[in-house]
């Protein structure tokens, strides 16, 4: 799972910031990891709290420059669609195309916050500090 840079003229500075962004990395390799049905289904409730504290610290981490009011809207999506796989999983004899679907929604998100950072760091756009200076 990574960005598309192919063809975007993204700040070099901006880009930096973002490739050392750790938790961005490691939410990406776990949600691949679900979208691949790479985890086995006795260890999904475990994996969900992972991805909880991922999406947390994706929201506690993200580098200042980066941080612009959409990109913490798409974050705030995420953890929002992390927890509605959380209330999925946990409905006694769910059917598996329930938690499938889910799991597209949680990537349709992470899909829109990949579009944003990328919009973010090509505009060399006005950040939130920005704004409030």
């Amino acid at each position: 799972y990574e960005i598309d840079w192919e063809g975007v003229e993204a700040d070099e500075e901006l880009k930096m910031d973002f490739d050392n962004w750790v938790a961005y990395r490691t939410f990406s390799e776990s949600l691949s990891k679900l979208e691949l049905k790479e985890v086995p289904e006795e260890e999904i409730t475990d994996y969900i709290t992972q991805l909880e504290e991922e999406s947390t610290s994706l929201e506690n981490t993200i580098p200042e420059r980066l941080l612009t009011e959409e990109v913490m809207e798409d974050i705030k999506d995420i953890r929002e669609e992390v927890a509605d796989l959380r209330r999925v999983t946990e409905q006694p004899g769910v059917d598996e195309s329930k938690i499938g679907n889910q799991v597209e929604e949680l990537v349709e998100a992470y899909q829109d916050l990949n579009e944003e950072l990328k919009e973010t760091m090509t505009k060399k756009g006005s950040t939130l500090l920005d704004d409030n200076q």
